[in-house]
């Protein structure tokens, strides 16, 4: 693989249509575009100017040296498995998949057929095409053939993202991490969305958008224990109460409160904030039950 080696992207979902865009514009030329539904029909705007085709009309021809699957996880295997079985010369060839959590063993049916394999995982939340440049800047794990880790640093590095080469444990932990700093937010976020919608007219959660952005920036200029603050921090007790009342009635949002809660205790602990009298009261108090 060389720096500007050509490319087929199976799966132009969410996380492949950023990637053909932005390969594209970093010079790679994108060989061909695979989708399991292509039907013929008319493409998406997208993807004009690029060569769709189905599964089954892969050939030697229309596959490019890196392949990027950027389909769901569960398909990644059967994709794999699928182009194994067809007449390609998979020698010289690198076929990655973007899952965040499966290693590069999801591609072993081509691996052994000759192909080098790997996982090449952006830290990075995707959910339509409205972000221009979405690689800028972020994260890329990395795992599988040492060969294949190298070609994608590169890779990396011309989209503009940082590469992250991991054995296969940490490749996981990682992943669990990040859905714990994004997707688990989000959640937090949703529950913050009912409680106001629930209880506060002609408001939304736009109001919480700057606590939110100053939390991130907080965060990411120092260590968590270094940046709580609210209730818990200050070992109010008196307005933990207030807040497990407010929700008593309210069960799901009530456990995870408390579940957060004893995590910011735990901080606040660990960072010597408060007396053992507050500790032992809100430990009590966060208890579920």
């Amino acid at each position: 693989m060389n720096s500007k080696t050509d490319i087929t992207v199976i799966g132009p979902g969410a996380v492949g249509s950023a990637l053909i865009l932005n390969l594209s514009e970093a010079g790679y030329p994108i060989t061909s575009v695979i989708s399991r539904r292509y039907n013929g029909a008319d493409r998406p705007g997208y993807l004009s100017g690029f060569h769709v085709t189905g599964l089954k009309d892969a050939s030697e021809q229309t596959v490019g040296d890196l392949v990027f699957i950027t389909s769901p996880d569960d398909a990644i295997s059967g994709i794999a498995e699928a182009m194994s079985a067809y007449e390609l010369s998979w020698n010289g060839r690198t076929v990655v998949h973007c899952s965040g959590f499966l290693t590069s063993g999801a591609l072993h049916s081509l691996k052994e057929k000759g192909a080098a394999v790997a996982a090449f995982h952006p830290l990075q939340t995707f959910v339509g095409q409205s972000d221009s440049d979405p690689f800028k800047g972020i994260y890329v794990s990395l795992e599988g053939d040492a060969e294949a880790v190298e070609g994608l640093k590169t890779v990396a590095v011309d989209l503009g993202a940082i590469p992250v080469p991991l054995n296969r444990e940490q490749k996981g932990i990682l992943h669990v991490a990040a859905v714990f700093m994004s997707n688990y937010v989000v959640a937090l976020g949703s529950m913050a969305d009912t409680l106001i919608n629930e209880n506060i007219p002609d408001a939304d959660l736009s109001v919480l958008m700057p606590l939110l952005v100053r939390t991130v920036s907080n965060l990411g200029g120092g260590k968590p224990a270094d940046v709580l603050s609210g209730p818990v921090a200050r070992g109010d007790s008196r307005t933990v109460k207030q807040h497990l009342d407010v929700l008593q009635d309210k069960e799901p949002l009530l456990k995870a409160y408390k579940l957060m809660g004893r995590e910011a205790l735990r901080l606040a602990e660990q960072k010597g904030r408060l007396s053992e009298e507050s500790l032992l009261e809100l430990r009590e108090m966060l208890q579920t039950r």
